[in-house]
């Protein structure tokens, strides 16, 4: 697959629930690595990880997406 697929993949229903679900499992896994190790870039990478799940989760109910 090419960057441009998978863009066009990820406007869709199906590649918002599935880049946001993965996104929030990704955040659930560095808090976990961050609460053991106590580094403050993991707790940030986590952050990331969590925004970006919930903004495509929010989007998805949000905005027009293409009907996958």
């Amino acid at each position: 697959m090419n960057i441009d697929k998978i863009d066009r993949w990820h406007q869709t229903k199906k590649g918002l629930i599935t880049f946001g679900l993965v996104e929030l499992a990704v955040a659930y896994l560095l808090t976990s690595k961050a609460i053991d190790n106590g580094s403050l870039i993991v707790y940030v990478l986590a952050l990331v990880a969590f925004i970006g799940g919930v903004k495509n989760l929010y989007n998805l109910s949000s905005k027009k997406v293409v009907k996958s």
